[in-house]
Formats: structure tokens, C-alpha cells, sequence
């Protein structure tokens, strides 16, 4: 459960990620998420943020195949609501793209909300309804009828689509197998209450069968659910702190561990006591088997005693391994769900801060485009201003010029007139 030189690398390529993005190198930010993806192919995360990356550098071909390819991984994790909100984005920025209908209402049927599959089967229906593509049609047709016996309006919608593409025999097909599986379903409980016979019982050898058999499902259950936990303490491990936990199992299995060797050494101590006073016993025995059958008894004696104490030995020793083999098997259990508990609630906390830093980075995409609109809005305003004083001032320059010229005139005729007036005192 450590992290290795690997998680280390993909850490360091991470933090350079935002740096990058940071300071608007989004191509640069792309190459480093694209090394992370090598690093790590199974992290849908990844494909999301490099999705959202090509977004901001309008290459909106490369997000959605981003996005297809988090899709894909999230859906192998069984991480289906993720692999939602990658598809919502897809159908955001393409919405014709009709396979996505189909993986978005197969992960709706996955989680068990018929009805929103329902919705995405009918917007596939009608976009291929447009294309006149029957053989889809009917694939999503066959889809609709596992969801369980359909509604009177869906029965219609489905009747009214094969009408429009003038196939009124699929229609009628259609009701029919609708009329089957209906009568189908009423008549499942007349048979279900027929008691069964009890007397021919399955043979021990089939149960015998079926027990392994289901021994080896629950096995490799357990197998696939330990890999699944390990999984995801290895991603958690990369954003959340696990070591209370990790140090609870650890402490446990060493705990384990520590009573088996104490166990099996006390089972080596009592064998290897008794097994040396039985063979003193018998050397005695050896020795003395020509005397007197009455000295003999005190060695049966001895002999029998010390058996009597093995088996007693043997017996608590038996008990108390027992004991402890169960105190460490329910304290390793308690310990086990406890740290089960623990992860699942940091999971679904991890989830929910994804879900919300998801819709702040949407909002605060939206608050960057309006606020990039406003700027160029005042860029307009500014420059108009600057034009309007510009002209502001050359008018101005003008007019001061033409004061000048007019100041000039008059000057002139007043120094005309003094220069009559003085011609006329002197004449």
C-alpha cells in the first residue's frame, strides 16, 4: 500500500499540471497530463482534466475523445457516476453524438434509475428515427423491453415511431410481444405456488457440487472485492491520508501474526516436553523389564500420569489457542470494518468535493467568459474615448490658431487707424 517512485513521478507531473495551467500554458499543461496518463491509464480523472484543457484551447475533437476514454475507464472501475458526468460534458459539446445516448441510458440501467434510461433510449430512438435507421431502432427497442413490462405511453411512442418509418408490421410485432409478456407475468405467480415434492430429495453429491461450486463464486468475489479495495486505497492514498488505517490493519495483522507464533511455540514445548519424558519412560522401561513385574507399575504409573498430563496440556493448550485465534479474528474483523467504514465514508466525501469543484470550475469558466466580454466592452469605450479627445484636442489647436489670426487682424487695423490719426494731427 505504499507509494512507489511511480506515484511519486505522477505527483510531481500533477503539481507541474497546474503550475502550467496557472499561468496559461495550456499546450505545456496538456504534454505533462499526457505523460500522467502513460504513468497511469486507469485514472479516469486524468482524461477528464486534460478533456477540460483542449476545451480551453477550443480543440473541442480532442476533448470529447478525452472524454470517451474516461468514460470507458470509469465504467471498467464501476465508477458509473462519473462516467455520467462525462457524458453529460460529451453531449454538451456534441449533442447529436447518439452513442453516448446509448452509454449514458446503460449506466442509468446500471444504477438502477429506469426511468432517466428510459429518457436517453427515446432521444437515440428519435435521433435515428430522423436517420431512418430501423436496425438501431430496433436494438433500442430490445433495450427498453429488459427495463421491465413498458407503460401504455411508452408502448404508444415506440408504436408511433415504427408508424412513421411506415413499418406497421415491427408495430404490430412489437404489441404482440408486449401482449406475451404481459400474460407471461400474470401467469409466474399460479405456477410459483405449486408446492414442490418432497419426494425425490437432490442427491448429496449434486448439493456437495453446487456447495463448491459456490464456494469458488464467493471466492473469487472476495478476491475481486480485495483487488477493488486496494485499488482504491492506492488512489486515495494520493489525495486523503490513510495511515490511521493502514496502521490499524497493519498493527492487526501483525497482531495475528505474533499469536500464531505464540501458539505453535507453546505447542513445540509441550510436544517436545512430553515427547522427552515418554522416552525416559521407555528407556526405563527397557532397563527394568527383566525385574520384577511389581517395580514395573510405578513406571506404567509414571507413564500413564504422563500421558494423562499431555492430553491435558494438550487439550488447554487446544483451548487457549482457540481463544486467541478467535479474540485476534474478531479484533482483526471489528478492525477490518472499521477501516471498510472509513474508507467508504472518505470515498463518498472525495466524490461529493469532486462534484462541487466540478460545478465551481464551470462557474467560474462562465464568470471568466462574461468578465472577458465586459473587458472588451471597456476596451471599446476607452479607445472611443481616446478618439473623441483626440479630436478634442486637434480642434482645439485649430481654434487657437484661428484666435491668433484674428488677433493678428485686429492689431493690424488698430495700428492702421493710429497711423491715420497721427497722419491726420501731423497734416
Amino acid at each position: 500500500m505504499h507509494i512507489t517512485g511511480k506515484g511519486k513521478n505522477l505527483s510531481d507531473i500533477l503539481k507541474n499540471v497546474v503550475e502550467l495551467e496557472t499561468q496559461g500554458n495550456i499546450v505545456g499543461a496538456i504534454k505533462e497530463l499526457k505523460k500522467a496518463i502513460v504513468l497511469n491509464p486507469k485514472d479516469g480523472n486524468l482524461y477528464n482534466r486534460i478533456g477540460d484543457l483542449y476545451i480551453k484551447s477550443n480543440n473541442t475533437k480532442e476533448a470529447i475523445d478525452a472524454y470517451k476514454k474516461g468514460v470507458e475507464v470509469f465504467r471498467q472501475e464501476k465508477f458509473s457516476r462519473n462516467a455520467l458526468a462525462l457524458c453529460r460534458k460529451i453531449l454538451r459539446y456534441n449533442p447529436k453524438d447518439t452513442e453516448i445516448d446509448l452509454v449514458t441510458a446503460d449506466l442509468y440501467y446500471r444504477l438502477d434509475e429506469r426511468s432517466e434510461a428510459l429518457i436517453y433510449l427515446f432521444r437515440y430512438i428519435d435521433k435515428h428515427r430522423a436517420e431512418r435507421n430501423v436496425e438501431e431502432i430496433i436494438h433500442a427497442v430490445e433495450k427498453i423491453k429488459k427495463l421491465g413490462t413498458p407503460s401504455r405511453e411508452t408502448v404508444k411512442r415506440i408504436t408511433e415511431t415504427y408508424a412513421a418509418l411506415s413499418r406497421e408490421d415491427l408495430a404490430n410485432e412489437f404489441q404482440i410481444s408486449i401482449k406475451k409478456e404481459e400474460k407471461v407475468a400474470e401467469e409466474k405467480p399460479t405456477i410459483s405456488q405449486k408446492p414442490a415434492s418432497p419426494r425425490e430429495p437432490p442427491p448429496p453429491q449434486k448439493s456437495k457440487e453446487i456447495d463448491e461450486e459456490k464456494l469458488k463464486d464467493d471466492m473469487i468475489r472476495l478476491d475481486g472485492t480485495i483487488k477493488g479495495v486496494e485499488t482504491a486505497l492506492v488512489d486515495l492514498r494520493k489525495a486523503i491520508r490513510l495511515d490511521e488505517v493502514i496502521s490499524a490493519l497493519d498493527s492487526s495483522l501483525i497482531a495475528l501474526s505474533d499469536e500464531h507464533k505464540k501458539s505453535i511455540a507453546l505447542l513445540q514445548k509441550s510436544l517436545n516436553l512430553s515427547l522427552d519424558k515418554l522416552q525416559n519412560s521407555i528407556e526405563n522401561l527397557k532397563e527394568h523389564s527383566r525385574e520384577n513385574v511389581n517395580e514395573l507399575k510405578p513406571l506404567f504409573n509414571d507413564l500413564g500420569k504422563t500421558l494423562d498430563d499431555l492430553n491435558k496440556n494438550q487439550t488447554s493448550f487446544v483451548k487457549k489457542m482457540d481463544e486467541s485465534l478467535m479474540r485476534v479474528g474478531s479484533n482483526f474483523s471489528t478492525t477490518t470494518k472499521e477501516a471498510f467504514a472509513e474508507i467508504k465514508n472518505m470515498l463518498s466525501i472525495y466524490q461529493k468535493t469532486i462534484d462541487v469543484m466540478c460545478l465551481k470550475f464551470d462557474a467560474a469558466r462562465d464568470f471568466d467568459i462574461s468578465l472577458l466580454n465586459v473587458s472588451k466592452e471597456i476596451k471599446t469605450g476607452i479607445q472611443g474615448m481616446s478618439d473623441s479627445l483626440t479630436t478634442f484636442f486637434s480642434l482645439q489647436k485649430i481654434k487657437e490658431k484661428r484666435q491668433n489670426l484674428y488677433t493678428y487682424i485686429i492689431m493690424s487695423i488698430i495700428a492702421v487707424i493710429c497711423g491715420l490719426l497721427v497722419f491726420l494731427v501731423l497734416k
